[in-house]
């Protein structure tokens, strides 16, 4: 009896943190940049990885001026944006005087967003801060306006002014 109780209280607890959500909080926290690129040049390398080149035309974190964003997973990237919302960590080897020139998005959830054609929203595709606690949904809220179609994959319209009022709060410490 006294296992069946340990089971029942420690399973709850373990699944509840196994599903634990990725945050903005603990996102902004952990990375050193945040900002929107412009993006000049779009290259897919043999990889699989995009390479987007271009300038920050709004930096909420860090500094960097022109700048070149490693993004691990193709699905994250829309050769049609122009520009991209990211988070990302600078790559120490290419930090000069505190200036950031290359910038790594995570692997494992979704830290680069392209805009929509209007520039209005930004586009999510995968688990993200976004998404619901397990990382598998996206649900109508301050952020999700809509869903939309593109290339065959399904997208979550994301209202950008929400995620500039977000973003600038962690970056304040509100």
């Amino acid at each position: 009896m006294k296992f069946l109780i340990a089971v029942l209280f420690v399973f709850p607890v373990l699944c509840f943190a196994s599903t634990e959500k990725l945050t903005l909080h603990e996102l902004m926290k952990h990375s050193d940049v945040a900002g929107v690129l412009t993006v000049e040049t779009y290259k897919v390398l043999d990889s699989g990885k995009i390479i987007l080149k271009g300038r920050a035309s709004s930096v909420f974190k860090g500094e960097m001026a022109s700048v070149t964003v490693v993004v691990p997973k193709a699905s994250d990237a829309d050769a049609d944006a122009k520009k991209y919302f990211f988070i990302g960590n600078c790559n120490s080897y290419v930090k000069k005087g505190g200036v950031c020139s290359v910038v790594s998005s995570r692997i494992g959830v979704q830290t680069i967003f392209p805009f929509d054609e209007g520039g209005e929203h930004i586009l999510a595709s995968r688990e993200s801060f976004l998404t619901t606690r397990d990382g598998s949904f996206y649900m109508p809220d301050s952020y999700v306006d809509a869903f939309l179609v593109k290339h065959g994959r399904i997208f979550a319209f994301v209202k950008w002014s929400a995620i500039v009022e977000a973003v600038k709060s962690e970056v304040e410490g509100r």
